[in-house]
């Protein structure tokens, strides 16, 4: 596919390396990918995608709108793990395991050949990076990447460090209305890792981090954004919001077992455009695209001071 991406020639750093480190999961290793190819889009900088065979191969697959080999910037490092026969949460968390060692040997090499090694890691594989900081690695450090929403951040974060009745009155008076009324209906998420073992891993891990990455937008979620920033969860030196992805809700098609020819679609289309409706279409489209202007422009200053925080 063609790579959507336009390079920007102004940044080239060739002394720092970055290691993205995903979880395996669509929903996860997309968006960091993506972030991966807007990255290296920006800057001229040696970008490296690490996991496992198997996730290496899914990311490649499922890349959306570019194609990753074709940039000579991102190189793709795969660790030997025993690849299991029915992946599970289980076998998931014997692969981390296993992935511990290597990714510090890795980072480590990568220390001596550029000036500074930046790793980039899905807050669900925060195992993985407890061996890497300035005492053992001197010229790394690492940020952590939130693929999920900056609401669901928000959320999981004020329930977990709010162990005594997380929705005491007090603590909620305290917060914007709209929150609080998203945090009494939020539901408890002691159950949302799916395995006691992998909670422990990832909620035990020694917290290693210079700043959060958030798969968001101030334009899309300024409130959960503004309450990340207030937090500043785990002591976070920085937090950067870059729009990984833009989705459009659509209506559920009716008709979907049934063949439905273009002349029927063309028509159709012309009779709502030509409608009062399809004038409302129009301007929500107009409003629409001078948002997600503005949007990526706010991204975009966003992926600046990201870039210069990596390579002073």
């Amino acid at each position: 596919m063609a790579n959507h991406y336009v390079k920007k020639e102004e940044y080239s750093i060739t002394d720092v390396a970055v290691v993205m480190l995903p979880f395996p999961a669509h929903g996860h290793m997309g968006p960091l990918l993506n972030f991966a190819g807007r990255l290296v889009s920006a800057a001229t900088i040696s970008l490296y995608f690490a996991g496992t065979s198997r996730e290496i191969r899914r990311a490649m697959d499922r890349a959306h709108g570019w194609d990753p080999s074709s940039s000579a910037n991102i190189h793709f490092h795969e660790f030997p793990t025993t690849p299991s026969l029915l992946p599970n949460i289980t076998t998931l968390v014997g692969e981390i395991k296993q992935m511990r060692d290597p990714v510090y040997t890795f980072v480590k090499q990568l220390s001596t050949q550029y000036r500074r090694v930046v790793v980039v890691y899905d807050y669900l594989m925060s195992y993985l990076v407890q061996d890497i900081n300035h005492h053992s690695i001197q010229n790394s450090e690492a940020y952590r990447f939130h693929a999920v929403s900056d609401c669901f951040s928000f959320c999981f974060h004020h329930k977990m460090s709010t162990t005594d009745q997380p929705d005491d009155h007090d603590q909620l008076d305290q917060l914007p209305p709209e929150a609080a009324e998203i945090l009494k209906v939020t539901p408890s998420l002691d159950d949302s890792f799916g395995d006691p073992e992998f909670y422990c891993m990832v909620e035990g891990a020694t917290k290693v981090f210079s700043g959060d990455i958030y798969n968001s937008n101030r334009k899309i979620e300024p409130l959960f954004l503004d309450l990340l920033e207030k937090r500043k969860l785990g002591g976070a030196e920085k937090v950067w919001a870059l729009v990984l992805k833009i989705g459009v809700e659509v209506l559920d098609w009716e008709h979907r077992e049934e063949i439905v020819s273009a002349d029927t679609v063309d028509k159709a289309l012309r009779t709502l455009m030509a409608s009062e409706e399809g004038e409302k279409i129009r301007k929500r489209a107009k409003d629409l695209g001078n948002t997600v202007k503005h949007s990526l422009m706010e991204s975009g200053n966003e992926m600046d001071l990201f870039i210069a925080q990596i390579a002073r």
